[in-house]
């Protein structure tokens, strides 16, 4: 991954810390990259075509020294949303990740990069009328996929 991360908190800090030096990191590690916006507790990707924005969230269950949950929630939107409801959402059933960050070290942040460039992969993937009607078609089973109104609208804009 590059240069050594290191990380500004230990597992007996407040969660919270632990939670926002991740956060932190993450926004260090996208900084410069082509493309990505770094918020506080989100990051974007975007291209002509699509935005893929990453939510982080935690919990509050979460154990001082023993647990802290570190939640990916990827959300993908079309640029050109017109006539869309929600902001262009795009429903892709994508699943979000969930980490213990506790003892946050290289190894566990480089799952949270790994799990990152992946939907950036898959939100590539996205851009094309031939990868887009691809995943419908994996997915024709789930009806509130092919179903989805700005799913068909994306899908027809695809082709122009």
């Amino acid at each position: 991954m590059g240069e050594k991360i290191t990380f500004n908190c230990k597992p007996e800090d407040e969660p919270k810390a632990i939670f926002d030096e991740v956060c932190r990191q993450i926004g260090i590690y996208y900084k410069d990259k082509e493309n990505f916006t770094c918020l506080k507790r989100k990051l974007r990707w975007k291209n002509p075509v699509v935005q893929c924005e990453f939510g982080f969230c935690s919990s509050h269950s979460n154990m001082r020294g023993k647990w802290v949950n570190f939640e990916i929630v990827p959300t993908l939107y079309a640029v050109e949303n017109e006539g869309m409801d929600k902001k262009g959402l795009l429903y892709l059933h994508i699943w979000p990740e969930n980490l213990d960050i506790c003892h946050i070290n290289e190894s566990i942040f480089a799952k949270i990069i790994e799990y990152i460039e992946d939907k950036i992969l898959f939100a590539k993937e996205m851009c094309t009328k031939e990868g887009f009607s691809a995943f419908l078609e994996r997915n024709k089973d789930i009806k509130f996929i092919t179903d989805a109104k700005n799913n068909q609208i994306f899908l027809e804009r695809l082709g122009e």
